[in-house]
């Protein structure tokens, strides 16, 4: 029987106090690649132009046969990608376009985006990691009950499909995961996720 291709997304949380001590760490599987992720992938590989919905849930013709880049790369100052959390509910849909809630005040400090590793072989399987820290420094406790993967575009020829104006980089979600229940935040804590991305032969 032939061996199948799985791509898998696998959630590390890691909860600390004001001193940096661990007060909770766990992993949980992910779920939800979303259709901007496949719709990517495919106008890419195929070099057509699609449609994806940026976070603002605008449709974006982006051309995959026009140069562009991709990037999860955001600075500490940039809470429009990159990992992101959120205090929303609502269905886990692949159609989604950006959290429900998205924690980007003031109140909350974000790190930049890392890759704590490249893709690595292992056996039959290929991974890389992505991570991200957020802060809670609003005074209060806060439940993150979701965690979105939103990648900047740039180039590829986008333009609005609704009026036609070009745009020259925008904000994709391609990722969307719910932790299986709420994650309570005191202030002062931190939460640090890690995805790592696994490719099974």
């Amino acid at each position: 029987m032939p061996r199948r291709v799985r791509i898998g997304v696998k959630l590390h949380f890691k909860v600390t106090d004001r001193d940096g001590r661990v007060v909770r760490e766990w992993e949980e599987e992910g779920h939800s690649f979303t259709q901007n992720f496949a719709t990517l992938l495919f106008l890419m590989f195929a070099q057509v132009a699609e449609t994806l919905y940026d976070t603002a849930g605008s449709a974006v013709s982006v051309n995959g046969s026009s140069y562009g880049t991709a990037s999860l790369s955001a600075s500490p100052s940039d809470t429009s990608y990159g990992i992101i959390f959120g205090s929303g509910t609502g269905s886990n849909s692949v159609t989604l376009y950006n959290l429900y809630a998205p924690l980007t005040s003031s109140s909350f400090s974000y790190s930049s985006v890392s890759f704590p590793e490249a893709p690595t072989v292992s056996g039959s399987q290929v991974s890389f990691k992505v991570s991200r820290s957020m802060t809670n420094n609003s005074g209060s406790t806060v439940n993150v009950t979701e965690i979105g993967v939103i990648a900047r575009l740039g180039g590829f020829n986008m333009s609005y499909l609704s009026t036609g104006a070009s745009v020259s980089a925008d904000n994709f979600l391609i990722i969307y995961d719910q932790p299986s229940s709420p994650i309570s935040l005191e202030n002062g804590q931190t939460l640090t996720v890690t995805y790592t991305i696994t490719l099974n032969a």
